[in-house]
């Protein structure tokens, strides 16, 4: 995966469900037209916006799949959390991403070794 400098609004996209609470993945196409007539060019999917860890990491690679099979002919860009609590689940998470053709992918952790405030860590030391 080419590493990217991101720069410009990243559209932070909620997962969508169902009023069951399942995954809602034929709206995938509808939310990705969104940013795309506002202007942005760069969506940020599969939990950003909170519900990461309320999701299994096969929802979560499903969802992976159907934004970039919507976007794959657009101009939209994807960058795909692959955060977890979990790094097995971290590591199986951005596996696909990669070969399905993201953007980039990212992860943010919830918790940090030897329990040291996350504000004197810098990337490196994470």
């Amino acid at each position: 995966m080419k590493r990217i400098k991101l720069n410009g609004l990243v559209a932070a996209t909620h997962t969508p469900f169902t009023p069951e609470g399942t995954l809602n993945l034929p709206i995938v196409e509808k939310q990705a037209e969104h940013p795309l007539r506002a202007g942005l060019r760069t969506v940020f999917i599969s939990g950003t916006t909170g519900e990461a860890h309320s999701l299994e990491s096969e929802a979560r690679r499903q969802l992976v799949e159907r934004w970039m099979q919507v976007t794959e002919a657009s101009l939209l860009r994807v960058v795909i959390h692959v955060g977890s609590t979990s790094l097995t689940t971290a590591k199986m998470l951005a596996a696909p991403a990669e070969k399905l053709g993201a953007l980039e992918r990212l992860g943010f952790f919830d918790w940090i070794s030897n329990c040291q405030p996350k504000s004197t860590l810098s990337p490196k030391t994470v």
